[in-house]
């Protein structure tokens, strides 16, 4: 199934029967979980504000698209980022702790990856929560976030994980991994998702940044032109 997980899941197809006896195990667990189907209420769970919490009914395949660190700042990440691209742009402060940088994404075909910088990376994630972005093979984009460490959080954009059944969802679209039962990751890549994948990320994380600065901007805004009639309401309530 090296052929499943290396492919873009909303385009590829197969023709091999999950019940083939060529099959490995794990074969048919690959091939069971994107055989089935979301359920009509995920589908449309996103846009009704009471679906609550439930659980998922059967092992679905997703594709990872992107990882965020929500434990850490978006300036923390957007600075760690901008190090990796242009290691002379690296603050002091950064310098300071450098032992304790983390590391976005591994490449497997980086060699210059050392065991040292791996294993700070992984002390790193241990105590981290993660925002994975998932698609599903109908293009449908969900959300998950763990409570416990993700060894393979470092996985190249792409990476295919089996969400199996029972795992918990709320607000319709995100998923909470609370224990090593409720997924089964598969690895592979998307080649072309990790072609400039720092630059990516980069933009993205600047984007967000970006809205929220004009949302905190309007909101002042409104904010002050409320305070300032009411005030205008009191004056000529005065006089």
């Amino acid at each position: 199934m090296s052929s499943i997980i290396s492919q873009d899941i909303t385009t590829c197809t197969t023709n091999i029967p999950p019940n083939s006896t060529t099959n490995s195990p794990r074969d048919r667990q690959i091939l069971d979980a994107l055989n089935n189907d979301e359920p009509d209420w995920l589908l449309t769970s996103p846009n009704n504000s009471t679906s609550g919490l439930k659980r998922l009914n059967q092992p679905l395949l997703f594709q990872i698209l992107m990882v965020e660190n929500i434990s850490m700042s978006k300036l923390s990440i957007i600075d760690t980022i901008n190090s990796n691209i242009n290691p002379n742009s690296i603050k002091v402060d950064t310098m300071k702790n450098k032992n304790r940088k983390l590391i976005n994404q591994i490449n497997d075909n980086d060699s210059n990856i050392n065991d040292d910088q791996i294993n700070s990376n992984n002390i790193s994630s241990a105590n981290s929560t993660f925002k994975l972005t998932l698609q599903s093979k109908s293009g449908n984009i969900y959300f998950a976030t763990n409570s416990i460490p993700l060894p393979w959080i470092n996985c190249p954009l792409g990476s295919k994980i089996i969400l199996n059944k029972n795992i918990i969802i709320i607000n319709g679209n995100t998923f909470l991994i609370k224990s090593n039962s409720d997924f089964t990751f598969l690895g592979g890549i998307i080649i072309n998702y990790n072609e400039n994948k720092d630059l990516k990320q980069l933009n993205y994380l600047n984007s967000k940044l970006q809205r929220s600065t004009n949302t905190n901007t309007n909101t002042n805004t409104n904010t002050n032109t409320n305070t300032q009639s009411r005030k205008r309401r009191q004056s000529q309530t005065v006089e």
